[in-house]
């Protein structure tokens, strides 16, 4: 039997803008929010990605509705992504959906585009445009390697996006503040993209 929907939670979809994606509210709606305690830490984790972190989750009651792993949720301020939906053991009405804790990162990219120019026939390149997407850090690595005089710090990440946002090998995307290199694409899943990006410093 399915229990009282109590929680109040946001129910997101990743929307376009003039300048670039983010995740915004569509309705709020009543569920049942289960978090995973402390003492059972081994269950309460979900891996996101094949290749990277494991976060705390929930098991979240919802009434049906149009709902994929193209949205998102909201419960208390915390943003959840949705990795798993499916219709509820209890009940035909229901779903549950199993979301993990995880606070995207607001990320851009510097693009220009190419438009044709109507009296030479020929594309003219636009001004550099900013783009900015949300995306989920799953993964970080850093390999330090000292040359004399100077050390040299390769720091590596895997992000995670919605599979509306793709990037492209050798891009440069801003994160946290800093310059970060595309260097590998991971796009074989049908609800998101996944691409390693490294950084160097030197010192």
């Amino acid at each position: 039997m399915v229990g009282a929907l109590r929680d109040l939670i946001q129910f997101l979809k990743l929307e376009q803008t003039e300048n670039g994606f983010e995740w915004v509210s569509q309705t709020n709606m009543f569920a049942q929010v289960k978090q995973k305690s402390s003492k059972n830490m081994s269950s309460s984790k979900n891996i996101i990605s094949a290749v990277g972190l494991v976060v705390p989750i929930a098991e979240i009651t919802i009434r049906k509705r149009y709902i994929t792993l193209d949205n998102a949720l909201m419960f208390r301020g915390q943003h959840y992504f949705i990795t798993n939906i499916e219709e509820h053991p209890d009940s035909r009405n229901f779903y549950k959906v199993t979301a993990a804790a995880i606070t995207p990162k607001i990320c851009s990219v510097q693009r220009r585009t190419a438009e044709l120019d109507p009296v030479y026939n020929r594309p003219i390149l636009s001004d550099n445009t900013k783009i900015t997407f949300p995306a989920c850090v799953i993964k970080e690595k850093a390999k330090t390697e000292v040359e004399t005089p100077r050390t040299n710090t390769e720091q590596s990440l895997v992000i995670v996006v919605p599979k509306a946002i793709t990037l492209n090998v050798g891009e440069q995307i801003t994160l946290g503040g800093k310059v970060w290199r595309v260097i590998e694409p991971y796009e074989f899943d049908e609800w998101k993209n996944e691409y390693e990006i490294i950084r160097n410093d030197d010192a």
